[in-house]
């Protein structure tokens, strides 16, 4: 400061030596700090401390020198200066020497300008990072001139010197968590004895959750040494195969490198799963699912999206099941807040399907609001471990036992503020502390203390660290010695002990990993932007080279390569071509993933790809479709419509045909999974002219079949099975099996939504046999589901009951909760008719609380239709009425409006509600008689309502129209059409003919004994005809039910027709049903 002003009075050689003297003085004080000299403009000096060699304490070195330096000036001087911290950027400029640059750099100056001469001012990055050693005092929060935020300024007045013991740097050992482990070991004794379970233990990096982890489990093992461990560690997004991690925990069993080729790992699978599973079906399955995992071809391939994902699921909770059988299995799995959906879905899958099974599944991750982990579920058992800093008693011990010994109190005190009481931290602490025995060196940060650890490193060593960083948090051997060989470096098996030893790295097998994932972070972070595009694309071509190439890990080193020359600009060594490169790489992964059923993968890497702004128009509406369908298969509905239009928008103003067209049937079959016929109609009809346009058979075929399915729910039966028949055709033509498979599965909805059963049950069957020959699991499933449907609709509740709960195990082991949520609805059923109804309660409550999860209308009304009916008969009056409300709401969301009406009819007539009932019957009437769709149930309901309203001529004229020899509900009704017509011997014959009939409904019966009650009664009750066996049958029917309705006719009914009694409708109150009573009670009083 001054320096000007004193010049212009003193000789120039005098201010020349003098400058000269000082400033040598100053630039030694900087180095004796271990800093460098950047640069020195006139009267300026700029110095840095971190690079090129950073120090676990850089920014108290810093001020240190500052400090030094303000002393050492000669008292006609006066210096300010300013410290800041920061990333900078650092390296040679052509024609300079080594030097900084950054916004850091230009805050440090205008901190310097703000203070006082002889003063030392700190911006509160620095602040931050300072032992209580330093003594700050706050300058104030001030607006930096050229910055829109404000900042905390702080002067140091002077530093207060401690001393601390010193003693050898030695391994954390294990201390505190007492609770967190008497809670864990409790949940393992638990899973030895058979209860599934799942425990998420959450904490913030370095806070200790891996160390607690395994603690746990030595424990466990110990105590019981029969407990088979399996683990595996997610990577980072993009990294490797979503499936990776259980990959490994799988290949644990059978001693298997998943890096090995495809032929030893299918080997090694074959064998294995040979030992463990006798049926031939489920050991194909079983190796195909494996093989696919590790990230090699397999029968699995040929299935779609939904389909991989399913089977992949269905074999990993298979494989859990069969070693359980035989023991406790427990799978770690670390770092799961970088799962995929898919890999949390098929753990959650595994420790629901297995909650019968010593299964307890372990995970560990960071807190993170955007991982929804665990899940909420009924069977297994759940538990959240949060882990917080260690206390300061277990800090204290730690750091005795680290030192060896007892510390002095304030040695603690510095230890314990210093690290927040996270394990890692302190211990790294503890270890610096010991190995220089100066608190001095005792840093401001982790990432801090673990730079100075990496700079420690001999070069070799810090560029396998730098190298395994870019590679990811695990990996093999191999892979790193491809990367050195690319890189024009060399690696020893010494050099990789050597940071084994050190706590840096791993080494398991031919394996490596790293300790901490802090470790991994902050490697990667200290590397430059332009080594990192470098070592990136090295790592690309180095996989590019390999006979199987992996797409996953190729593209995202190219994207990652090609982000980072995006945003730097050319770099050298980095393929000009590299965003091209990268564009192609991650759109072959993100359909790859789409596949595979790996839906927010496929997003991710469509979006990096797009993001790049490399993709040509072809690849870009490509790029798009993809993430728009990986959009709709989550439902993210919203999303995928912006992604479509932004394609239709495009290929309309281009002239091209091919993207229209996938783009319009993307558009449609989104609209038919909203239920909106008219535009999932609309869309797919302009698809298939524009492919039959383009010639294109293949995508034709994809069409129509998407076009027919949209029909099967509220459009035409007829115009579907149309559709249908050309896509058989066309998949006939190219030997497609699978595809005429499907179009069978579609081809049996259109028979069973018009009533003719058998052909449904035959096309079922032969969908189900082709799906099976390829190995489509899910396809079966599929099939098998419709055909327990069908079944039940047959009255062949023995196979239908088999068939559902078959198909429900199965869908559970791979998660469908659609598919559950169905056979659940099914069985719900089943239960209600046979007369089971508090069974049937919560099947039903369960599979609504499914559909609507799954926001789907379909589901919604499928599951309320029996659920109203149960609560009409268990008398919940209130939720049956709104039960009954919501399907008459819903029929206009659904393509088949009919189909909720049908069920809002059912609840009215149980009820007895005739008014309603009658103006449902022709509402549902007029909608299902323009679908096409079978009409004889809702004709037999009709008929019984209008007995309910008196109206018994209409109700026989109704009845007589249909075929009712072998329906057991519509002989029933006829019997009481019959009934309240006075034809009585036609009436008892209907009535005993419906008991006879294969699995009357508890319903039926009771309709049935009503009807033959009244026509015995009014018959006179000769010799050949008994009413006190028809009212012993009603009386049983509404005991054994528990339906309250039929036990409250029966009770009437008893009043008026046996006792002979006058009707109290008080007794009653449910006009349809009075009604009918009455009748029957005045026909046998006329007789």
């Amino acid at each position: 400061v001054g320096y000007t002003a004193m010049a212009e009075h003193r000789d120039p050689e005098q201010v020349k030596r003098m400058i000269d003297e000082c400033f040598a003085r100053l630039v030694a004080d900087v180095e004796v700090y271990g800093g460098r000299v950047d640069k020195l403009l006139g009267d300026a000096v700029v110095a840095l401390f971190g690079a090129p060699v950073a120090h676990e304490d850089d920014a108290e070195r810093a001020v240190r020198a500052a400090l030094r330096m303000q002393a050492d000036l000669p008292d006609e001087l006066q210096m300010r200066i300013g410290v800041n911290t920061g990333e900078v950027v650092v390296g040679t400029l052509a024609g300079t020497e080594y030097t900084a640059m950054g916004d850091v750099m230009n805050t440090a100056s205008r901190i310097q300008a703000l203070a006082e001469p002889g003063t030392v001012l700190v911006g509160d990055a620095t602040a931050a990072l300072l032992p209580p050693i330093v003594v700050l005092e706050p300058h104030g929060v001030t607006e930096l001139r050229g910055r829109a935020q404000s900042e905390p300024i702080w002067h140091v007045t002077g530093m207060s010197p401690t001393a601390a013991p010193a003693a050898a740097y030695v391994a954390g050992p294990f201390v505190g968590r007492v609770n967190h482990r008497a809670m864990l070991t409790a949940v393992t004794e638990l899973v030895t004895a058979g209860q599934s379970a799942i425990v998420s233990v959450v904490g913030e990096p370095g806070i200790g959750k891996s160390r607690f982890v395994e603690e746990a489990l030595n424990s466990a093992r110990a105590a019981h040494p029969e407990i088979a461990l399996r683990r595996g560690t997610c990577a980072p997004y993009d990294e490797v195969n979503i499936w990776s991690p259980l990959a490994r925990a799988a290949a644990d069993a059978i001693a298997l490198d998943p890096d090995a080729p495809a032929d030893v790992v299918r080997k090694a699978a074959e064998a294995h799963v040979a030992e463990h599973e006798d049926d031939e079906q489920a050991r194909s399955a079983a190796v195909e699912a494996l093989v696919h995992m590790v990230g090699h071809p397999s029968a699995l391939d040929q299935l779609d999206g939904q389909g991989v994902r399913d089977e992949v699921v269905r074999n990993i909770a298979a494989e859990l099941r069969r070693h359980a059988v035989d023991h406790p299995v427990i799978l770690w799995i670390d770092d799961v807040q970088w799962a995929d959906p898919a890999l949390l879905e098929a753990l959650r899958v595994a420790a629901q399907s297995l909650a019968d099974m010593p299964l307890l599944v372990i995970t560990a991750h960071r807190p993170d609001r955007d991982v929804v982990w665990p899940p909420l579920m009924e069977r297994a058992l759940l538990l959240r471990l949060p882990l917080g800093p260690l206390t300061r008693a277990a800090a204290r011990e730690l750091t005795e036992q680290l030192f060896g010994g007892p510390v002095d109190d304030e040695l603690a005190d510095v230890l314990y503020a210093r690290s927040g009481g996270s394990p890692l931290f302190l211990t790294e602490l503890a270890g610096m502390a010991a190995s220089d025995g100066d608190t001095m060196a005792l840093p401001g940060s982790l990432r801090a203390l673990i730079s100075a650890r990496l700079d420690a490193l001999v070069r070799p060593q810090r560029a396998i660290i730098d190298n395994a960083s870019v590679l990811g948090v695990s990996g093999h051997e191999d892979s790193l010695r491809r990367f050195a060989s690319e890189m024009g470096q060399t690696i020893s098996r010494a050099d990789l002990s050597e940071l084994s030893a050190e706590g840096f790295l791993v080494l398991e097998g031919s394996r490596w990993r790293f300790r901490s994932d802090v470790v991994r972070d902050v490697a990667y972070q200290t590397l430059t932007k332009q080594s990192r595009a470098q070592r990136h694309a090295g790592v690309a071509t180095a996989l590019g080279s390999l006979h199987r190439v992996p797409v996953d890990e190729w593209a995202h080193h190219l994207g990652r390569a090609a982000e980072l020359v995006k945003e730097m600009g050319p770099i050298p060594g980095v393929s000009p071509a590299i965003g091209v490169q990268a564009v192609a790489a991650l759109a072959e992964a993100a359909r790859r993933a789409v596949e595979s059923g790996a839906f927010s993968h496929a997003e991710r890497q469509a979006t990096r790809a797009l993001d790049l702004d490399e993709a040509s128009a072809g690849e870009h509406r490509d790029l798009l479709l993809t993430r728009a369908t990986a959009y709709a298969e989550s439902h993210q509905f919203p999303e995928a419509y912006g992604d479509v239009n932004i394609v239709l928008e495009a290929a309309l103003a281009g002239d091209d045909l091919l993207h229209e067209a996938k783009a319009r049937r993307l558009l449609g079959t989104i609209a038919q999974q909203r239920r909106d016929l008219g535009d999932a109609r609309r869309e797919l009809q302009r698809a298939v002219e524009l492919f039959r346009v383009l010639g294109d058979d293949n995508e034709l075929a994809e069409t129509l079949l998407a076009r027919g399915f949209a029909e099967v729910f509220g459009g035409s039966l007829d115009d579907a099975e149309e559709l249908l028949a050309e896509a058989d055709r066309i998949y006939a033509a190219r030997d497609d099996r699978r595809g005429g498979a499907w179009v069978r599965q579609h081809q049996a909805w259109v028979s069973f939504l018009r009533g003719d059963h058998p052909e449904a049950d035959r096309r079922l069957v032969s969908a189900a046999e082709t799906f099976d020959a390829l190995g489509d699991r899910s396809g079966v499933s599929w099939a098998n589901g419709l055909l327990a449907w069908v079944r039940y609709f047959q009255r062949r509740f023995d196979d239908a009951e088999e068939l559902a709960e078959s198909v429900h195990t199965a869908v559970r082991s791979w998660g469908d909760r659609w598919a559950m949520n169905m056979m659940q609805t099914l069985l719900a059923n089943l239960r209600l008719w046979s007369g089971r109804i508090d069974e049937a309660e919560p099947l039903a409550e369960r599979a609504l609380a499914g559909f609507r999860k799954l926001q789907d209308p379909y589901g919604t009304v499928q599951a309320l239709a029996p659920l109203s009916r149960i609560r009409v008969a268990l008398g919940k009056s209130a939720e049956a009425e709104r039960g009954l409300e919501e399907l008459v709401s819903t029929a206009d969301s659904i393509g088949d409006g009919g189909l909720a009406l049908q069920a809002a009819l059912g609840v009215a007539m149980h009820s007895g509600d005739t008014v309603r009932a009658l103006a449902l019957a022709e509402q549902a009437h007029e909608r299902r008689r323009a679908s096409g769709a079978d009409e004889n149930e809702l004709l037999v309901m009709r008929a019984l309502v209008l007995c309910q309203a008196g109206q018994a001529d209409e109700a026989m004229a109704v009845i007589e129209a249909l075929s009712v020899d072998d329906l057991p509900f519509a002989m029933a009704v006829r019997a009481m059409a019959r009934a309240t017509t006075g034809d009585h011997a036609g009436a008892i014959e209907d009535a005993r003919a419906t008991t006879t009939l294969e699995h009357p409904s508890y319903f039926d019966v009771a309709v049935a004994s009503l009807a033959g009650l009244g026509a015995a009664v009014a018959a006179g009750d000769d010799a050949a005809i008994s009413s006190e066996a028809f009212s012993a049958a009603l009386d049983h029917t509404a005991a054994s039910s528990g339906d309250v309705v039929i036990q409250q006719v029966a009770r009437f009914a008893q009043r008026c027709l046996v006792d002979g009694d006058e009707a109290d409708e008080s007794l009653i109150g449910m006009g349809g049903w009075s009604t009918i009573v009455k009748t029957l009670a005045a026909n046998a009083s006329n007789a």
